[in-house]
């Protein structure tokens, strides 16, 4: 028997909940489930903090007293050293999987597999990547949450999906609703955006590899959205190039520029010297591409001018 319409009010269905800010979701749901007899989660080794804004993925995690801190060691590349977590990952534990600057780790699916044979609840923290999650068909994760405020003209706002209906009847204390209600934009628009900014900088590149070089190439675009364009730098003092391009009116910015001080190991070198050498530039959907001949300019001339600085000194 077929019915006239569709009735099934779970089918297809996930629960999203909204909240003040990601690191309020985070919390949120990392509590729940250690309460839930989850008490141990491996976390990727690349985790930022800053005296002003603190550390978005430590301060959620550190407010929750017992809960074990494992961190697993990042490629320079940011993806995941697989081995690594097929020989550590412990069952029953959370894996935090971040998919930094909108990217996701390019063994993602693999990864996840391995997690839930081991009976472990895989977080997606996509603070960079809403547009990736939204366009791309697999859901694979167990948990997705968001920083809204990254991605829109928004002066807050987090969010936490549940992709997983079996947790569905947690007690999360998110909200059904929210002010800032990121689906009256559209999201498709703002995505083709973003990825025409990302190949037009991609190119651009191309002209100045001895002075730097995109830490994702435009195979990585493919299945994802970013949030920025992160490059390394090559020549010059990073920290100066980033005061140096902000006082000329280019928006650049470092994320995850300090690294907390469990991670301030040879363990996780990679990412440690990643931390020291990456910027971010701009490619936002309010970005008009006509500025970012003169914003590359600009760039290399900061190096340019560092350069000869050390030369003298």
């Amino acid at each position: 028997m077929i019915n006239k319409i569709q009735k099934e009010s779970e089918n297809f269905y996930y629960k999203e909940l909204f909240y003040e800010s990601a690191r309020v979701a985070m919390y949120d749901l990392v509590n729940i489930l250690y309460k839930h007899k989850y008490h141990k989660i491996f976390i990727p080794s690349y985790v930022g903090w800053s005296p002003k804004e603190g550390s978005g993925i430590f301060d959620p995690l550190n407010k929750i007293s017992l809960l074990e801190k494992r961190y697993y060691p990042l490629n320079k590349d940011l993806d995941i050293k697989y081995e690594f977590l097929v020989n550590k990952l412990e069952e029953n534990s959370i894996l935090l999987m971040v998919n930094y600057f909108g990217f996701r780790d390019s063994r993602m699916d693999h990864i996840i597999e391995l997690a839930h044979k081991r009976h472990c609840v895989v977080i997606e923290d996509n603070a960079h990547g809403f547009f990736t999650f939204h366009l791309n068909k697999k859901k694979l994760s167990d948990f997705s949450f968001f920083s809204l405020h990254k991605m829109f003209p928004f002066p807050n706002g987090g969010s936490l999906i549940i992709n997983n209906k079996k947790y569905n009847d947690l007690p999360f204390e998110g909200t059904k609703s929210y002010h800032n209600n990121p689906y009256n934009y559209d999201i498709y628009s703002i995505s083709e955006k973003r990825l025409y900014n990302f190949k037009k900088l991609y190119l651009y590149s191309l002209q100045y590899s001895d002075y730097f070089y995109p830490l994702k190439s435009l195979s990585d675009i493919i299945y994802n959205v970013p949030q920025t364009f992160p490059i390394v730098i090559l020549k010059g003092n990073r920290d100066k190039i980033y005061d140096m391009m902000n006082e000329k009116g280019y928006g650049v910015v470092s994320l995850y520029h300090t690294l907390i001080d469990e991670l301030q190991s040879e363990v996780y070198k990679d990412t440690l010297w990643l931390s020291q050498n990456i910027l971010n530039l701009p490619l936002h959907q309010d970005v008009d591409d006509n500025f970012y001949k003169a914003m590359m300019d600009q760039l290399i001339n900061c190096m340019k001018e560092l350069e000869q600085y050390d030369k003298n000194f």
